[in-house]
């Protein structure tokens, strides 16, 4: 039951002493938004407050982009959160920092790579959006850099509505672009959400779906556990997109304690 998970989870919290990772500010991120979505206060996980692991830019930022995506993301997922303030930080991070962070990161062509000197791909690409949703209707910079965004994964979009990770398409990447388009008020399942006369990118996703219910890598491969986590989440996404909820990661219609 659910139950024994957060307990499981808050205990791991405190075996820890909320140290989750040294090296990788993401961890902080994930363990926020899941303790956020089973109803708990990240900021009281047995004591103790998981933004702590996100208060400087220096270590968000080792990740790579990422690192500022999924911060900006977790800081969002619930209206009572906010950054924590440490004198030790060597940059103290802020919302605004991590926004100016996932900007700076952008590429010429619109989108965004893990690291400076990688190829775009649109499943950073995807997640840069999802993470600069909520300020497109208040920052024109914002606004621009998402629509800039969107124009880069069209440009990579096949035929079939899907979009390749090395020489193979992946239902990975069509995930991330379905949770990045309900982000953005955007309906995945029109033929011509991205290109027209292409098919859909949500149409493209659930053909990755096997036999036994779960989503593959790669089109005639097993399930895998990755795949089928994402294309659950982004199947969500989309249920709450058709019925007027709060976005994936906005979690404002939970009450956390």
């Amino acid at each position: 039951p659910l139950s024994d998970f957060v307990q499981n989870e808050k205990a791991y919290i405190a075996s820890v002493d909320g140290v989750l990772d040294e090296r990788y500010s993401v961890e902080y991120s994930r363990a926020i938004i899941v303790m956020t979505a089973l109803g708990v206060d990240a900021r009281d996980a047995n004591g103790r407050n998981l933004f702590d692991g996100l208060s400087d830019m220096d270590f968000i930022e080792f990740q790579g982009t990422t690192g500022p995506i999924w911060a900006l993301i977790a800081l969002d997922s619930h209206p009572s959160y906010e950054l924590v303030k440490d004198k030790s930080a060597k940059e103290q991070a802020t919302r605004g920092k991590l926004i100016a962070a996932i900007l700076a990161a952008q590429n010429k062509n619109g989108g965004w790579s893990l690291y400076e000197d990688d190829e775009p791909s649109v499943d950073i690409t995807s997640m840069a959006l999802t993470s600069l949703a909520p300020y497109t209707s208040s920052d024109a910079k914002v606004k621009k850099a998402v629509e800039n965004g969107f124009a880069s994964i069209a440009d990579r979009q096949e035929k079939d509505g899907g979009f390749k990770y090395g020489k193979d398409e992946s239902s990975e990447s069509a995930a991330q672009v379905v949770v990045a388009m309900c982000a953005n008020g955007v309906d995945p399942s029109k033929d011509a959400c991205l290109v027209e006369g292409k098919a859909s990118v949500l149409e493209n996703m659930l053909s990755f779906q096997t036999d036994n219910g779960g989503f593959s890598h790669a089109r005639g491969e097993a399930d895998d556990p990755l795949a089928t986590g994402q294309a659950t989440y982004a199947l969500v996404a989309y249920e709450r997109f058709l019925s007027g909820q709060t976005a994936l990661f906005d979690m404002s219609d939970i009450e956390i304690g």
